[in-house]
């Protein structure tokens, strides 16, 4: 059964191919002005993004995602420096869905020195939620 809903999304994507390519590699997919019949993404290169202007780039993002290409990042090892860059190890964080029931996602919690103080909890409408601090 998952193999099935994996080839009908495949199909389903692959449907909206222009000449065998998705969209947002096409040439289309670069021009600020929108067109219903092209990509529903926008693909820029950092070095232009950041010299439009923000109306310019409001126009586009209301009525398609806008894909940035060799944006800068910092690179932020996956470790305890890495997790606290982003707040404080002790406040307490909810993050819900139907994706924490996975079993990847109780190998990952489970694989971490600090997983004593997290708490797996069910919420109203049978979402679940991890609390950590």
């Amino acid at each position: 059964m998952e193999y099935k809903l994996l080839r009908e999304t495949i199909s389903n994507v692959e449907a909206s191919y222009i000449n065998d390519l998705p969209a947002h590699i096409l040439p289309s997919a670069r021009l600020e002005e929108y067109d219903p019949a092209a990509s529903c993404i926008f693909v820029v290169e950092w070095n232009r993004f950041k010299s439009m202007s923000t109306s310019a780039i409001q126009d586009i993002f209301r009525h398609r995602h806008i894909h940035v290409l060799d944006a800068p990042v910092d690179t932020v090892e996956f470790d305890r420096e890495g997790l606290e860059s982003l707040g404080s190890l002790t406040s307490v964080r909810s993050v819900q869905g139907k994706l924490l029931d996975s079993p990847y996602i109780h190998w990952l919690i489970s694989s971490f020195s600090w997983r004593a103080a997290i708490n797996y909890q069910k919420c109203d409408r049978h979402e679940q939620a991890w609390h950590v601090g």
